[in-house]
């Protein structure tokens, strides 16, 4: 299974997405790091490209603070391959200072606070639908568009 991530501005602070199921049904808001030509550790939006969506089975100090917050939550989901870049995760977060090169989910967008919202109620949703199709094994892969320009 296929989902995209259409980004549509980049402000020179974050850069905002929409996020859709294969059928173009909207998912949420993404929210990322600004892009930059020269990457910069936890200031640049990741490269995009088409990457393949796993559970990263490593209990880190993120992954304990989201389950003593979150019954629901057991992994992170992480975006395998990047070109440069470790551990992407998608996860909660509302500002650009909160992504560290990884993809924040929000079902509110408001780029001229440079901020989504929302984003507990739009990372669960999201959560808990790839972790049922990731459990039943098959796979699941994000396709992450440029804005145009």
């Amino acid at each position: 299974m296929e989902i995209k991530c259409k980004r549509f501005l980049d402000n020179g602070k974050a850069t905002f997405s929409i996020l859709s199921w294969i059928n173009d049904e909207f998912e949420s808001f993404v929210l990322e790091d600004t892009f930059r030509t020269d990457k910069v550790k936890g200031k640049t939006r990741i490269p995009a490209g088409l990457y393949q969506l796993k559970f990263r089975e490593v209990v880190t100090d993120m992954t304990r603070r989201y389950r003593l917050r979150y019954s629901w939550f057991k992994w992170h989901i992480e975006l395998q391959s990047v070109p440069d870049y470790k551990a992407v995760y998608m996860h909660i977060g509302n500002y650009a200072k909160d992504t560290e090169g990884c993809l924040l989910l929000g079902f509110g967008c408001l780029p001229k606070e440079n901020m989504i919202a929302d984003s507990t109620a739009a990372f669960k949703s999201f959560y808990e639908k790839v972790s049922t199709i990731l459990k039943s094994g098959e796979e699941i892969w994000i396709r992450i568009e440029d804005e145009q320009t």
